[in-house]
């Protein structure tokens, strides 16, 4: 199956979070993302994408879902 949804989950903390760290840290957001669509987490119709940016202000996670 191709990819249908391109998922980027951006993490924005303190520091630079490496791609485990980052992985775990928003496996929670992962599975919901996945279920919202009625799909499992690790199924080829998503393309996840990760990214981590330090901040100064309040940390938190940006979602962006487009259509592939």
């Amino acid at each position: 199956n191709r990819p249908v949804l391109r998922v980027t989950i951006l993490a924005l903390s303190r520091r630079v979070l490496d791609l485990d760290n980052l992985m775990s840290g928003t496996k929670a957001i992962r599975d919901a993302i996945a279920r919202e669509f009625g799909l499992d987490d690790n199924e080829s119709q998503i393309n996840w994408q990760y990214a981590s940016v330090p901040t100064r202000g309040e940390p938190g996670v940006v979602v962006k879902i487009e259509p592939i």
